[in-house]
């Protein structure tokens, strides 16, 4: 969303907790006056970190389990989907440049990419907290081993680096 002005806020996520099984994760947005804007007690410990969309409105999570979550930051922190992104932890994820697409990297050696519109989208098959399935709209299977990053480029491209130096 916009801010009315040309200056830009920087936005930052921390999260933490007693133990990787009582973790809390908060949205701070610099030279807001309601900070922090968004805070959960995270599902699961989120191996793969937490991003914010480009456009600030959505808050990913990546998870021990292979699961990723999604929460709205303008409709009072709602989750909005789980789903099942790998087959074990997700490692890494970054949005494209445009915003557009959600790209993860999995300790299976996949990297997926996932429509934003699609994780977002009301789907009426979802069941209890959002649980749906959800197919990414393109896969890579070269790496034989976990990713350990994934970098975004413009024109919308990506680079994935695995400890299998491929």
């Amino acid at each position: 969303g916009g801010n009315g002005g040309s200056s830009e806020s920087a936005v930052y996520i921390a999260y933490g907790g007693k133990s990787k099984d009582d973790m809390h994760a908060y949205l701070v947005v610099q030279g807001s006056t309601s900070s922090p804007q968004w805070k959960c007690r995270l599902p699961e410990y989120m191996e793969g970190g937490i991003v914010v969309s480009p456009c600030g409105n959505y808050i990913v999570g990546a998870g021990r389990s292979g699961n990723c979550y999604c929460w709205s930051t303008i409709q009072e922190g709602e989750l909005l989907r789980i789903w099942s992104a790998h087959y074990r932890p997700v490692q890494s994820m970054i949005f494209s440049d445009c915003g557009f697409y959600l790209v993860t990297g999995g300790a299976d050696g996949i990297v997926n990419v996932w429509s934003l519109m699609d994780i977002v989208a009301r789907d009426r098959n979802s069941g209890r907290n959002g649980r749906s399935s959800l197919n990414p709209i393109r896969t890579w299977s070269e790496h034989q081993l976990p990713i350990s990053a994934l970098h975004s480029l413009p024109s919308s491209r990506i680079v994935s680096t695995s400890i299998d130096r491929q």
